[in-house]
C-alpha cells in the first residue's frame, strides 16, 4: 500500500494478479477504499484487452 500511495497518478484500472483468492479481495478492497482506486481480482483464465492511448 505505501508503495501504491506514491504514484503520482493513480492507473485506470489495477489488477491483483498474485496470492490466495482471500487475500486478493481484501487487498483489491483495500486499494479501492483506502486509494480510491478502481480495482480488479481477475478470474481463472480472465482476459482483458488493454489499450494504449496517447496524451
Amino acid at each position: 500500500m505505501r508503495w501504491l500511495g506514491n504514484f503520482e497518478r493513480p492507473p485506470l484500472l489495477t489488477f491483483v494478479t498474485n496470492g490466495e483468492p482471500d487475500a486478493s479481495e481484501q487487498l483489491r478492497h483495500r486499494i479501492e477504499s483506502e486509494l480510491g482506486w478502481r480495482c480488479s481480482v481477475p478470474y481463472y483464465l480472465e482476459t482483458n484487452v488493454l489499450v494504449l492511448t496517447a496524451e
